[in-house]
């Protein structure tokens, strides 16, 4: 097939573009329809003397004689299910925060958390050195954490039961908490948990 075949074939396709998107709102004249195979030919040809792959009708190009916009061919391409993938990864990626775990020495790893996430469960995901024996049932205080002191109060107060366990902690300080019981929220990011230097399993 030749050159001239080709301008034909993608008018033709152009054409029954214009005539698909004015379909139901304007009953399109033969005299117009030839009006608009004639520039979808014309457009075909610049494309192809750019070397361009595909004909993008800009999206002010109006059809002759009707005033009506021709349809943008490169919106039909599937971008925007690409395009809101991207959004959820973003939005989810935007749910964490960063968390320290720091051990009695000083060193210190860093941890991404969800929003509504436990200590304990990031520690668990990061392989943190902290054992929550019981599963964090409020059952042993394995997962004996301090907690900054300035942020102590951001956490809910200690129900009776946190407090139980705790007594029967090593090294008890005012700022100790159980990691199961710290959900942590967009104002804990950058918070540096400091793991106790030893614990007492006593279930």
């Amino acid at each position: 097939r030749g050159a001239g075949a080709d301008t034909n074939t993608a008018a033709d396709k152009l054409t029954a573009s214009v005539s698909l998107a004015l379909g139901g709102r304007i009953r399109v004249k033969a005299a117009t329809m030839l009006r608009a195979r004639s520039i979808a030919a014309g457009l075909h040809r610049a494309a192809v003397t750019r070397g361009a792959g595909a004909v993008a009708v800009a999206p002010t190009a109006t059809l002759v004689g009707t005033g009506l916009p021709l349809p943008n061919t490169a919106s039909r391409f599937p971008f925007g299910s690409t395009t809101r993938a991207l959004s959820q990864s973003a939005a989810l990626a935007a749910d964490k925060i960063p968390i320290y775990f720091q051990n009695s020495v000083g060193d210190s790893v860093k941890c991404m958390g969800r929003v509504g996430e436990t200590l304990l469960e990031i520690a668990i995901d990061n392989d943190i050195d902290l054992e929550g024996a019981c599963g964090g049932t409020l059952a042993c205080s394995t997962c004996h954490v301090y907690i900054p002191e300035d942020l102590v109060d951001s956490f809910p107060e200690m129900e009776e039961e946190e407090e139980d366990m705790l007594d029967l902690a090593v090294a008890v300080k005012d700022n100790s908490r159980l990691g199961c019981q710290c959900e942590i929220q967009p104002k804990h990011a950058e918070m540096v948990v400091t793991l106790a230097e030893e614990y007492s399993d006593a279930r």
